[in-house]
């Protein structure tokens, strides 16, 4: 049973701007496994309600109606309003995954317990999706993201944790506003890599600006220092890492700082790493790094070596 309650989750959205309505008893409100475990959540994740109902009705369906309650979080309403339902784990997310967060492996099967999720209110199947409501989602995202200490980038739309029995959020040609999401199947699912890269867009963090970071890095057991970016892109079998090593921090090849300017110019939301165990299924843009004297690198001990 987990101890860990977001007690301040109302107090949380409020200080975002956004307008809150709490439902009675939402702060000790959870599934039957009760709060998070301590260094929990790690994931944000998105959800349409599949209603075409007031913001009262879903509340009180998610809260007490559903025979799976609670199961979410927040209700973001239509008009960009929120609606604090649950401060412990919920049943949102159901079979799925697994799923890769900047804090680890979410296992299969285990979201409920490691996500605070939003269920957007919208019917799914063409309904507009309000500007307001549009802002309202990133903005909420982004503060539960920047509270809970995770990257803006530790989000998972329903459709990609469960492709084969969910299509949440959609649809993709009923958003309005500046931003349009691209479809990722026939349903207009919204695209979780255009989620992502908006989300990295509006965080306006360093990590979009600086051209080098410095990564610690491990490979069996041997402890590193390089300068260089992981890059994740989204792929067919989900989100995947690619690194670019600049060079032993000896030194920065001014050519491979080009590479890497011109390859984060394609629109590639960026990620600092700041520490992996095992580099064997990560892809490698570049040259292999110069190694040094405890341990010799190669090819080898990358999944995919791209480049040079």
């Amino acid at each position: 049973m987990g101890s860990k309650y977001l007690d301040q989750l109302a107090d949380w959205c409020r200080a975002a701007g956004l307008a809150t309505t709490e439902v009675d008893g939402w702060q000790r409100r959870a599934r039957s496994s009760g709060g998070y475990e301590d260094d929990r959540p790690w994931c944000v994740m998105w959800h349409h309600t599949a209603s075409a109902t007031s913001p009262q009705n879903d509340a009180n369906y998610m809260c007490f109606g559903s025979p799976d309650a609670p199961i979410a979080n927040l209700l973001l309403a239509r008009d960009g309003s929120v609606w604090v339902l649950a401060g412990g784990a919920t049943n949102t997310n159901g079979k799925g995954g697994p799923f890769q967060v900047s804090k680890g492996t979410v296992p299969k099967d285990s979201m409920n317990t490691y996500a605070v999720s939003i269920e957007a209110a919208n019917n799914g199947v063409g309904e507009a999706w309000p500007q307001a409501q549009i802002d309202a989602y990133f903005t909420l995202s982004l503060m539960l993201s920047a509270r809970l200490g995770l990257q803006p980038s530790d989000v998972c739309t329903h459709q990609e944790y469960a492709p084969d029995r969910k299509i949440d959020p959609a649809t993709a040609n009923a958003v309005q506003g500046p931003w349009r999401p691209t479809s990722v199947n026939s349903s207009g699912t919204w695209s979780q890599a255009d989620v992502v890269g908006e989300l990295w867009e509006r965080a306006g963090t360093d990590e979009q600006e600086d051209d080098v970071k410095v990564c610690e890095v491990a490979v069996e057991g041997i402890d590193a220092r390089f300068l260089g970016h992981v890059i994740r892109q989204q792929t067919n079998a989900g989100m995947s890492d690619l690194i670019l090593w600049v060079e032993w921090v000896n030194g920065a090849d001014p050519n491979q700082l080009n590479r890497l300017q011109a390859y984060r110019n394609l629109g590639v939301p960026v990620q600092k790493l700041a520490y992996v165990t095992d580099l064997k299924g990560v892809g490698l843009i570049g040259p292999v790094p110069y190694g040094d004297k405890t341990y010799n690198w190669s090819a080898s001990d990358f999944g995919n070596v791209i480049g040079a």
